[in-house]
């Protein structure tokens, strides 16, 4: 009797274990796979998309932009300067 309930046990085991394999063969389904190239976009446009609703004058000509990327060397290397200001100079 004893064997009985662990044969029952096992095929009910079993049975159950198979039907959550073949459900989750039969729900995973390929994807299309798009290999299209994409085309290149601006972070204005990205953000313009993103956002429909807001108004980006700071970022419309790229004055801001063109900006920081014409002082970031010199941003640079004032803190590179203030970075090595605070050592001692006078070692031989």
């Amino acid at each position: 009797m004893k064997n009985k309930k662990i044969i029952y046990a096992i095929i009910g085991i079993a049975i159950l274990i198979s039907m959550v394999v073949i459900i989750a063969i039969i729900s995973n389904k390929p994807m299309p796979i798009d290999h299209t190239p994409k085309e290149s976009t601006s972070i204005l446009e990205e953000l313009k998309k993103k956002y429909p609703d807001k108004k980006y004058l700071k970022l419309t000509g790229g004055e801001i932009l063109n900006e920081n990327k014409a002082e970031r060397h010199i941003r640079g290397g004032m803190a590179t300067k203030l970075k090595y200001s605070h050592e001692k100079v006078g070692w031989k």
